[in-house]
């Protein structure tokens, strides 16, 4: 994240609420570069801490941590005959921190009982990117089903289907 102000010359210390930032770099003495930790959905102060003290917080020095949910849920294609797999993929709002992140899947067919499918209970998206793939396995069927797969985060929502045919 770049942090703009004044006076950040020998800076020891970035804060975000009371979490420290890490990988500080000074670019000039009005502008730095900070890795944001990671932390719960809420808005805190950013505090850069120098030789001089620290500075004095103000509304426009607050961190807003954005709930990072799945904006979308695709499949590769949408009609496909029993037997065969479709591949999904979940794109999230940011990108994933270290570690990766899992997602959460749930699914549901129309008409409703269908065992017909086998679908991965989450999707891996991994550290740095914005997506994350998934595949889902079909069997034979004997009638049309449509089969929905869904992602709930942070009280968002989202899902795409699929129609399984003979």
């Amino acid at each position: 994240m770049r942090v703009t102000g004044t006076g950040f010359l020998n800076v020891s210390g970035v804060m975000f609420g009371d979490r420290n930032g890490t990988d500080v770099a000074v670019e000039s003495p009005t502008t730095l570069t900070v890795k944001v930790p990671a932390g719960p959905v809420s808005i805190v102060p950013v505090v850069v801490t120098t030789s001089g003290g620290s500075n004095i917080v103000t509304d426009d020095s607050q961190f807003t941590w954005d709930a990072n949910v799945v904006t979308v849920v695709t499949f590769d294609r949408t009609l496909l005959t029993g037997g065969s797999a479709v591949n999904g993929t979940v794109v999230m709002k940011y990108a994933a921190p270290e570690g990766g992140l899992r997602v959460p899947l749930a699914w549901r067919s129309i008409p409703a009982g269908s065992t017909s499918v086998v679908v991965p209970s989450t999707a891996f998206v991994p550290a740095g990117s914005i997506e994350g793939r998934f595949q889902v396995a079909t069997l034979f069927v004997s009638s049309r089903e449509t089969v929905e797969i869904s992602t709930s985060r942070w009280g968002e929502h989202a899902s795409a289907a699929f129609v399984l045919a003979p």
